[in-house]
């Protein structure tokens, strides 16, 4: 497959280094620089990449802003961020602003091709220190040591579902062929019936429940 794919890092050196990398496994892809986020959408907008590797600090717009920006407009486009240093809070809104992929910045080259490789075909890949972070501390809910059976609708358990592939309201609206309003309702239900207090808890809950 001839991809297309776009490396946004506002160090040069940095997205050769990335570039050669990936060259050196898919030397048929084509291959576009960005050095800020505000690059980044213009680069989007000009070439539709079927990928882009985005870092996450950066001056003039963080990675994070302009995935959001470029999902918006682009949708089908896959995004990786790649991190140095991310708090749970941020991690979820990357994760349901619909970025699939998490790498750190010091990883091996096979973790790194193993998450374009996984994101690529549409799955979603997050460091394994992300995903043992969602695991531990679970919220502290009432339901957590019993069964999640009979907690959730059908309807809640499809939302639920999605948003653990990090699918965003409006794609979740669509998919299920509801309004974002009543998506975002089952978002509200879905905190307050577990006693989460943010979507990272969520998350947390329906790990430790093993609800989804």
């Amino acid at each position: 497959m001839n991809e297309q794919l776009l490396v946004v890092d506002d160090q040069a050196l940095v997205r050769q280094g990335i570039i050669s990398i990936i060259r050196g496994y898919h030397p048929e892809w084509k291959f576009y620089e960005a050095g800020n986020g505000f690059e980044a959408f213009r680069k989007a907008q000009q070439n539709r990449p079927d990928m882009i590797l985005m870092d996450y600090q950066m001056p003039k717009m963080n990675g994070l802003d302009s995935s959001k920006l470029i999902l918006d407009h682009f949708p089908e486009t896959r995004i990786i961020m790649v991190y140095g240093d991310l708090s749970d809070e941020e991690i979820m809104d990357a994760h349901t602003a619909g970025i699939m992929g998490f790498v750190p910045k010091v990883l091996y080259q096979k973790e790194l091709m193993a998450a374009i490789n996984l994101v690529m075909v549409g799955k979603t890949y997050i460091n394994g220190t992300i995903f043992d972070l969602a695991r531990m501390q679970p919220v502290k809910s009432p339901w957590v040591k019993g069964s999640a059976e009979g907690l959730f609708s059908p309807r809640e358990t499809e939302v639920l579902q999605l948003m653990m592939k990090g699918k965003t309201s409006k794609r979740i609206a669509e998919e299920l062929n509801i309004s974002k309003r009543t998506v975002d309702r089952h978002r509200c239900n879905l905190l307050s019936r577990t006693g989460a207090r943010s979507q990272l808890e969520l998350l947390r809950f329906a790990l430790s429940v093993n609800s989804v």
